[in-house]
């Protein structure tokens, strides 16, 4: 998932739909393969609109809390 932020909930998500649906319709996997994928395509899309919430979302900033780093 080279150049996705790690953090893009949504763009993760859409990458993991892309590549199940790639495996689901790949005729050199078996068909339990296929089938497997296009069930994990599936549910998947199922998470794509909430996760479309979170696209934007950054972490919080580490709090300074005074005490000394490892």
């Amino acid at each position: 998932m080279n150049g996705i932020d790690p953090n893009n909930v949504f763009a993760l998500l859409v990458s993991c739909i892309s590549t199940a649906d790639a495996i689901n319709q790949d005729t050199r996997m078996t068909m339990t393969e296929r089938a497997a994928a296009g069930r994990l395509r599936d549910s998947l899309k199922s998470w794509k609109g909430l996760a479309f919430a979170y696209k934007d979302w950054t972490p919080a900033a580490p709090a300074k809390t005074g005490a000394p780093t490892a």
